[in-house]
């Protein structure tokens, strides 16, 4: 990370408020704001604390390449500068930077932002709150330079606060604009179709598990290591991702109205493609041919799956015939290991407990097949 020095520094870059601000949440409390302006920092953000010469450097900044995310942080925020990284890459886009580095603003930002973090982020900021500066440089209402000694604040890292539900969607929005993304991409070449989902991609796998618990949907997986240049080591990343669509809409609505425009535009193309209806839904007929709907339509329906019943017959007596012709020559019938370990009522399939009997060589849960006879007769029995 280079110094604030080596920044070309923006005009008008605190009060500049681009187009896009204006249709943020104007009714947002202080305390969403500051929240959502933690998810970024957890997303995006730096602790510095380092000593270069002589003097001690202490800053927070927040690094991104769109203009509008650092000037909602300035909003939302109410401090800081927006700079620009004087090495622009070629093919790259500008890097932004949005920082602190007067001691009393560094002290209101850690007070405001440390509850939503996550433990490295708080180790962090703890070790640069343990090495406060003894006096800061003020002016007078001369105009002159005076030293202060510093009065500490409050330690955010005494007392618990358990953010509210609106200030956790605050918070995971801000994450989500900082490491998110919105995919609706084809499957491949070969497939046909859409993939829709919404990913966070990041080193720490607590803040991940976090989000998933105010977001109330998704699943957290390690990512396959890349290859690296031998002699250089590479942090484990973590992924965390939701692609069924009831989730994903319901995620994506409520994060929108904190998202800024590459965000939307994004997650705007997400919800213009939404999935397919469920269970073929649009289809009138069967691969071979038979009614789907219609009154000579007959349908097999599992869940919220439908099927052509005749087909799905046959292909149980086809397969049942291929097992009946295995044992009858002796081979051995090996368990599909991709097999259920509990039936759809919840009963053990696999393990001492477990209650199956065989039928050409499909486990085959018994109290579900008393369950079966059960109703059953009680159906002949209200004939």
């Amino acid at each position: 990370m280079q110094s604030p020095v080596a920044f070309s520094r923006l005009r008008g870059c605190g009060n500049h408020v681009g187009v896009v601000l204006a249709q943020c949440v104007i009714a947002a409390t202080e305390s969403e704001r500051w929240a959502w302006v933690a998810g970024l920092f957890e997303g995006e953000g730096c602790v510095i604390a380092s000593v270069t010469g002589s003097t001690f450097q202490r800053r927070l900044d927040i690094t991104n390449t769109e203009r509008d995310v650092l000037d909602q942080t300035v909003e939302f925020a109410g401090l800081g500068r927006i700079a620009a990284d004087s090495h622009k890459r070629p093919r790259h886009k500008q890097r932004l930077y949005w920082y602190v580095s007067a001691w009393r603003e560094i002290e209101q930002v850690a007070n405001r932002i440390y509850p939503f973090l996550g433990r490295r982020r708080r180790s962090r900021l703890g070790e640069l709150l343990d090495h406060a500066p003894a006096f800061t440089i003020d002016l007078d209402p001369n105009g002159r330079r005076r030293r202060t000694k510093v009065a500490t604040l409050r330690d955010p890292r005494t007392g618990a606060y358990e953010p509210t539900d609106a200030e956790g969607w605050a918070w995971a929005a801000g994450l989500f604009e900082g490491e998110g993304s919105a995919i609706c991409r084809p499957m491949s070449y070969r497939r046909k179709g859409l993939q829709r989902r919404l990913q966070v991609s990041m080193s720490d796998e607590d803040v991940l598990q976090q989000f998933r618990h105010v977001v109330g949907a998704g699943r957290v997986s390690p990512l396959k290591p890349r290859k690296v240049p031998i002699g250089r080591s590479q942090k484990p990343m973590f992924r965390w991702t939701c692609s069924k669509w009831t989730d994903t809409e319901r995620i994506a609505r409520a994060l929108y109205p904190f998202l800024l425009s590459r965000r939307r535009q994004r997650v705007d193309w997400l919800l213009a493609n939404p999935i397919g209806p469920v269970g073929w839904a649009s289809r009138t007929h069967c691969k071979r041919g038979h009614p789907l709907s219609g009154p000579d339509a007959d349908v097999y329906r599992y869940g919220g799956a439908r099927e052509c019943r005749k087909c799905h017959v046959d292909g149980y007596r086809v397969r049942r015939r291929h097992r009946m012709a295995q044992m009858a020559a002796g081979q051995t019938i090996t368990p599909n290991a991709r097999a259920p370990k509990v039936c759809k009522r919840g009963h053990s399939l696999d393990g001492p407990n477990a209650d199956v009997y065989s039928y050409y060589g499909w486990r085959q849960c018994r109290p579900c097949g008393r369950e079966r006879k059960r109703l059953a007769r009680l159906r002949k029995l209200k004939r």
